[in-house]
Formats: structure tokens, C-alpha cells, sequence
């Protein structure tokens, strides 16, 4: 089966990481020339799409009966070999939707893309709910994908998972190449401290945290600071209501692309989030030399970060670690780490995808353009 019919599942193709990891996950599995199609199971995009076929699960449908008939249906008109899930509901959807087909049922291959026991307290009935059935059906599922080894071992043991049907893939959101020069953006002497922030501005993120670092850096170190929050969402009032408080500048860029092309030299990716499944931007960041600094609290960041290399990887999460941590990282070299960032491509997760939705590495021969094989590692860091 090393050509398939393949459907990615996904709520959506717009929006967070995940809905980005969908869009280069279909790209990588059709590098290997699979036929891909990427289901979405709740909206449509506002703009037509490009380098994959999108099959909206049409009509759309209210009710989670009404949704796994539709998608049952969608699946045997499709006669897929894969089924491919990110997030939650969605692996749900299809686990329930295989469950129904008699014949021609499709490999079901799920995957996490965060971590969920550090917030069940904040959960509403819903998501408390899709966390139950998920430790009973996940276990049906024919493969578990994981982009970090935080949500491999969390995957492994909330719903207790066999670690050898496991696959870690990282996220292939590496920028294909820098668009300034090495070290572009190591901080000249004298030259504002620009602490930068990027990501959806909401309260599990605390962006507010980055406005009290700067405050610290600005009245215990005595440094000029600027700070650049890229990205939205419905914190952005409050928070520019807080920045009016300060006596640093803070600009509110929106969502841009190529986020790093707006960034000036002296910038250092903040990341205060409490915990990531694993921390896209600090890929990005690497990929385009700018220096990063993230809490070790934060878990699945770990696999996304060299310390000393890519930035800082501090042992707590207060305001005067991170601030210690931003001067030290802003004046650093950057290091060449293209060896390391090749694991965050399309054609690292071409292979890895395809290994994973042919059942065995056995049987797979290596891609032309590839070079060394690719290992498959599974929860606990081990390789195979």
C-alpha cells in the first residue's frame, strides 16, 4: 500500500496550528504521490484552495448523529484506504464513522496537537465529554500521530495506547529559507530591546505576560524596550487598554504572513504561554534566526528549542527568568542549526506521514529524493 487514497479530517483549514499542520500534512503525503483529500467537518474556507482537493462535509450538519452519518457516507463515497484526523472531535467523528462501515472501512489514524490534562478544570460539559469517549474509542484507532514526545506521553497514558503504534511527527512549519542575513537580527548596542509576540491573542496564551517583562526589563535593567505583539484575538482590547499604561511602545500588527519579515533587528520570539502541544512559531523563529525564549513548564516546546542554540530555555516561568533570559538571548549568535530544522520540513513529515499510513517501516522503500531513512520514534523519545 505504498500508494493510497488518503482523507485528512479536520474541522476546519483556517484558523490554528493544527488547521495549518492539515494544509502541509496534505502536501507532504501527496510528495509521496498519494491521492489526497482533506475533509472538513465544520467550515468552509473564505478563499478557494490550492494543492489539494477540499471535500467540505456537505450539507453541513447539526448534532454529532447527523455529522458521523454524513462523514460515513463521505468516506464510502470516497473509498479511502487512510483516514487521516487532527484534534479531538474530529478523530472522534471518524472512529465513530469507521465503526458503521461493514466493508471497505479505512485505516484510522488520529492525532493530538496539545495537551489536555493540565486543563480539564477549565473544561465545559462538551470537551469533558469528547475526553471520555476519546479514553474509550481512541484505543480502536489503527495508528496515533503526536507533532511533540509531551503529547506522545500524554496520548500514551490518558488513553492508554499502545507506544508501538506511535508515531512523533514535528510540525513541518520551518520557513524554506531566511530572508535576512546571519544574524540579522542580533541586537546592535544601544538599539531598543523588541520583545515579540505571535500567536492568537487569548487568555491561555497570557500575552499580558510579555507587557510585565517589558516593565521589568524597562525598571529593573533600565532598558529601552519595544514590544510587538503579531497576531489577534479577543484579548486585543484589554490588552491595548493595559498598554496605554506603559511608557514603552507596543504595536499591534494583526495577523501578517511571513511574520518574521516584520520583525527588526534586536527581536526576541516571547512565548509566555503556560503549555504547547508544541510551539510552532518557535520553529519559525529558528528557521528565520531570531532568538527565542520559552519556559521548560511549557512541555512540548522542548522539542521545538535548543537552548543556548535557538534561544533560551528558561526553568520557570516569573517575569525576572524570562527577563534574564531576553538579554542574554537578544545579544547571542545565532548558531547553524539547519541540520536540526531539516526535522520540520514537508519532505521530513513526507516520509514520516508515509510511513505511518502504510502500517510498517518494513515495507517502505526510501523516497528518491530523500537521504538518510527516517527513524520512527515513538513516546518516550526511543526510536525504531
Amino acid at each position: 500500500m505504498n500508494n493510497q487514497r488518503i482523507a485528512i479530517v479536520v474541522p476546519a483549514i483556517e484558523g490554528g496550528g493544527a488547521e495549518v499542520v492539515a494544509r502541509k500534512w496534505a502536501e507532504a503525503l501527496g510528495h509521496r504521490d498519494h491521492r489526497v483529500d482533506v475533509i472538513t467537518t465544520h467550515r468552509v474556507p473564505s478563499a478557494p484552495v490550492t494543492g489539494f482537493n477540499l471535500v467540505p462535509l456537505t450539507p453541513p450538519k447539526s448534532g454529532v448523529i447527523a455529522a458521523v452519518r454524513a462523514l460515513k457516507a463521505t468516506f464510502e463515497t470516497g473509498r479511502y484506504d487512510t483516514v487521516v484526523s487532527l484534534l479531538t472531535f474530529s478523530n472522534l467523528l471518524c472512529l465513530l464513522a469507521a465503526s458503521l462501515m461493514r466493508q471497505s472501512r479505512p485505516r484510522i489514524i488520529i492525532s493530538e496537537h496539545t495537551l489536555h490534562s493540565h486543563r480539564r478544570a477549565e473544561y465545559g460539559v462538551n470537551m469533558r465529554g469528547q475526553q471520555r469517549l476519546a479514553r474509550l474509542l481512541y484505543r480502536y484507532a489503527d495508528g496515533w500521530i503526536a507533532p511533540s514526545h509531551a503529547v506522545a506521553a500524554e496520548m500514551t497514558t490518558a488513553y492508554h495506547l499502545d507506544n508501538k503504534k506511535m508515531w512523533v511527527v514535528p510540525n513541518p512549519v520551518a520557513f524554506d529559507a531566511p530572508s535576512q542575513e546571519p544574524d540579522y537580527y542580533k541586537r546592535p548596542p544601544n538599539a531598543p530591546l523588541r520583545l515579540v509576540f505571535v500567536g492568537r491573542i487569548l487568555a491561555p496564551k497570557r500575552p499580558e505576560l510579555v507587557l510585565d517583562i517589558a516593565a521589568h526589563l524597562t525598571s529593573s535593567w533600565g532598558e529601552p524596550v519595544v514590544v510587538d505583539f503579531i497576531g489577534d484575538g479577543d484579548l486585543r482590547p484589554q490588552l491595548s487598554a493595559m498598554a496605554a499604561n506603559h511608557p514603552f511602545p507596543v504595536n499591534f500588527h494583526g495577523w501578517v504572513d511571513q511574520w518574521h519579515k516584520h520583525c527588526e533587528p534586536g527581536s526576541v520570539l516571547v512565548v509566555p504561554s503556560p503549555i504547547e502541544g508544541f510551539g510552532n512559531v518557535l520553529i519559525e523563529a529558528a528557521s528565520a534566526g531570531i532568538p527565542v525564549v520559552v519556559s521548560s513548564r511549557c512541555l512540548g516546546a522542548a522539542d521545538a528549542c535548543i537552548p543556548g542554540v535557538t534561544g533560551q530555555l528558561i526553568s520557570d516561568d516569573s517575569v525576572p527568568s524570562f527577563s534574564a533570559a531576553i538579554r542574554k538571548a537578544s545579544f547571542a549568535r545565532t548558531a547553524e542549526v539547519q541540520a536540526w530544522l531539516n526535522r520540520f520540513t514537508i519532505e521530513s513529515a513526507a516520509e514520516l506521514l508515509h510511513l505511518a499510513v502504510s502500517g510498517s517501516a518494513d515495507k517502505i522503500t526510501p523516497s528518491p529524493q530523500a537521504g538518510n531513512q527516517p527513524t520512527k520514534t515513538v513516546a518516550g523519545g526511543k526510536t525504531k
